[in-house]
């Protein structure tokens, strides 16, 4: 048995919002998940769990065929039950890790809450990498929420005093960006407020005040509590308070020491009506005070923030907002048609990336009687169905989900989405799993499966982070070396998973010219192609093509690369995407014969100002000669003299410096001569 301490943060409350219809906020309650067969279940925060009100049970109609494929490169620990916490006075880790989730951010460094052992620091906010662990801020007594006011022994605080209590489990995990800036909340003993919002900044390794209890609010008033949020890459954070006489959040921006309202219950929806509830979940400690804690808004670095709504008297009662450049829009709303057949019915917290793409858990409707859950991802244009319930994974059926829950990112840059499953409707058989945007599945980890650190994947933290190729998990470690109980783990998904998907890839000369053909089936993320060709084995970019970002249909794609040189090359594309992450398709080899004849082109544009092209084409190496003359024979420019090999040619005549006129250009190679007229109109 895990002994977990009595940090005051595990002795949780979920308060009951009332509204019209069954809503994920009504369903907070204990169970074992020991149901029967076919029973599914959510499960909502920590060891909370729902079971399902009302289940599709026409499987049939709700699998889907999927391949499943491991592609796990890395799996390491980063932090582990009993390892020493620094900044401790020799103290050791008891992060509790199948309850504490972390984040993490794209050099694989993850960000974590500690319970800390053996030390009167005896907890604290830690990040680790490869490299090792790192303290951001420590504290020490009882926990968050516990009231208790004289333990001293924590780092100081920016607003004054010391950092006491911190809290623990799924809702409070601390947010990282990927300049290592960390978000958090805890109490402080001592202070010009007991409990608040804080950044530690990376850059000049101080530690700020994001929001307090007390403070003013931009609406009037003050916050009579704050709760966690979520930070960009932009070092801007979203987060949740509420006025005085309610349990009830507003959503709020912390920009450079300025804070803004982005939404308050009684402002206007998009559509009409106006929002009635936005921050629905409240928990209660034992002193009696009350903290928001979600579903918590997310944010990515274009700086759009999207949030789960409520609303009243408008064209929906409920949905996924996006703000966009200050404006919101409706996502999606309750009763339009998801991908996998059916309508919504109500949302959780929605996730979101750097492409607009969104993640979120919502239950729905199947049939106009039925209820089921699932997990979806995409933006306007293109939705689809991640996982629901009764889905086929891995060798058996999805029985088993969970809210997907900010500052934990569940939606890659390539619109991946990172979920947590099990395939037993009695619990026991976790899995973590990556959902492609191909509708394959990457299973990262399953429970029994061997652990990094000795032992064997116990249960695992529902709540797993993803950012390109890394993501976290967190899980017990039953047998592990040193009796460590638990670890905070890290993957990374193998380079050779590619997220666009080459289908075919030609190459055809025709004179001096090559035409380069290829078609994709999917792609995901896709900034473009580089096309690069190789003479005498270096390769050099010839030109670029951009992508469809992210699409599920066959694109084709063409590009022609002029005036090349008689002989044997070689090509190949480099495809990028929008993150600067790259692959290579395979090489193909063309040969290039070159022209059989002697021709010299009439220029283009004609009449022309200042500039124009003249393409000329000889059948060897020789000697060449390109000259402009005036219409009295006087000569102008020279354009080529010397040696050129066979090929097609095209030169730039600027006369810039000429007058209005006609002019005349001689090509000369050999025995062969040709003139043609142009004309320069200014």
């Amino acid at each position: 048995m895990y002994k977990v301490l009595p940090i005051s943060t595990f002795f949780l409350i979920c308060f009951i919002i009332s509204i019209s219809i069954v809503s994920t906020e009504l369903l907070c309650q204990q169970s074992n998940g020991n149901t029967g067969s076919s029973q599914t279940f959510v499960r909502l925060h920590d060891n909370v769990i729902r079971q399902q009100v009302s289940t599709y049970s026409e499987i049939n109609n709700s699998v889907y065929d999927v391949s499943i494929t491991d592609s796990i490169c890395a799996f390491l620990s980063y932090a582990k039950h009993g390892q020493i916490a620094p900044g401790t006075n020799g103290g050791t880790l008891n992060p509790v890790a199948f309850m504490n989730p972390t984040t993490i951010n794209t050099d694989s460094k993850i960000a974590f809450n500690s319970l800390v052992n053996g030390s009167v620091r005896n907890q604290g906010i830690f990040t680790a990498d490869s490299n090792g662990i790192y303290n951001i801020a420590i504290g020490s007594g009882l926990g968050g929420g516990s009231g208790d006011t004289s333990a001293h022994s924590g780092d100081p605080s920016p607003i004054g005093g010391t950092f006491s209590g911190f809290f623990g489990g799924t809702v409070f995990t601390p947010d990282i960006n990927n300049a290592g800036d960390v978000l958090f909340f805890c109490d402080v003993n001592g202070g010009s407020s007991s409990r608040g919002l804080f950044l530690y900044q990376s850059s000049s390794q101080q530690i700020i005040k994001i929001a307090a209890v007390g403070d003013p609010s931009p609406i009037g008033g003050i916050f009579s509590a704050v709760g966690p949020g979520s930070i960009n890459n932009n070092g801007k954070v979203v987060f949740l308070a509420s006025p005085q006489g309610t349990i009830n959040s507003n959503i709020f921006l912390w920009d450079n020491g300025t804070i803004s309202k982005i939404a308050a219950v009684g402002d206007p929806a998009p559509g009409g009506g106006i929002y009635s509830l936005l921050g629905t979940e409240s928990y209660t400690f034992v002193d009696g005070t009350s903290v928001p804690v979600g579903p918590v808004p997310d944010l990515n670095d274009q700086d759009q923030i999207t949030f789960r709504a409520i609303v009243s008297g408008g064209i929906t009662d409920r949905g996924i907002i996006v703000r966009t450049g200050g404006a919101d829009s409706w996502y999606v709303k309750a009763s339009d048609p998801t991908p996998g057949g059916g309508t919504y019915l109500d949302f959780q917290a929605p996730s979101i990336n750097n492409n607009g793409q969104v993640a979120f858990f919502a239950d729905y409707r199947p049939t106009p009687s039925t209820i089921s859950s699932g997990i979806f991802a995409g933006n306007p244009e293109s939705w689809r169905k991640v996982i629901a319930f009764y889905d086929p994974i891995d060798g058996g059926q999805c029985y088993g989900l969970a809210f997907l829950r900010n500052p934990m990112q569940s939606i890659d840059q390539y619109g991946n989405v990172i979920f947590w499953t099990d395939i037993l409707s009695g619990g026991g058989a976790d899995r973590m799993v990556l959902g492609l945007t191909n509708g394959n599945f990457i299973v990262v980890s399953r429970k029994g499966e061997p652990s990094p650190i000795g032992g064997t994947i116990g249960s695992m933290d529902a709540w797993p982070s993803t950012y390109n190729l890394w993501g976290s998990l967190n899980a017990a470690t039953p047998g592990a070396a040193g009796g460590a109980l638990s670890a905070h783990m890290v993957y990374e998904i193998c380079e050779s998973w590619v997220p666009v998907e080459f289908t075919s890839f030609t190459a055809a000369s025709t004179g001096n010219n090559v035409i380069l053909n290829w078609t994709t089936s999917t792609e995901t993320n896709n900034k473009g192609f580089e096309i690069q060709r190789s003479e005498a084995g270096n390769w050099m970019k010839v030109g670029f093509v951009g992508g469809f970002g992210t699409t599920s249909e066959p694109k084709s794609y063409s590009f022609r690369d002029n005036n090349v040189t008689a002989g044997k090359y070689t090509y190949r594309l480099k495809q990028i995407d929008f993150n600067g992450s790259h692959k290579y398709s395979n090489e193909i080899e063309v040969e290039v014969t070159g022209p059989a004849v002697f021709l010299l082109d009439q220029n283009y544009p004609n009449p022309f100002n200042p500039s124009t092209q003249i393409n000329y084409s000889i059948p060897k190496d020789q000697y060449v000669s390109l000259k402009v003359y005036n219409i009295l024979g006087e000569e102008v420019a020279g354009l080529v003299n010397g040696i050129i090999k066979a090929g097609s040619r095209q030169v730039t005549f600027d006369a810039g410096n000429l007058s209005s006129g006609v002019y005349y250009y001689r090509l000369e190679a050999g025995d062969n001569v040709s003139v043609k007229k142009m004309m320069l109109i200014k």
